[in-house]
């Protein structure tokens, strides 16, 4: 299944003063840790994922759905209903 990454939480400090004179702001660790995260799944070569991802039904009698990806190509849709 591909990465899931989630931002750090809506109140935690962007950036931070830099521990020397020169007063510059600097990332987080936290938000650094996702920025780099998120840079590696964004350049990551394409191919190589397969998996099947469900898409709920639309209505109470209809039917659930589904993306079907195969070495990272989008192969298959079932639209829900």
């Amino acid at each position: 299944m591909a990465d899931v990454i989630s931002p750090p939480a809506v109140n935690t400090a962007i950036t931070r003063e830099k521990e020397d004179a020169s007063k510059t702001m600097v990332l987080t660790a936290v938000w650094s840790r996702w920025f780099t995260d998120l840079a590696k799944i964004v350049n990551a070569p394409l191919g190589g994922e397969t998996a099947t991802v469900p898409l709920v039904k639309l209505t109470s009698g209809g039917a659930d759905g589904s993306l079907t990806f195969t070495d990272g190509i989008l192969t298959g849709y079932v639209s829900p209903t």
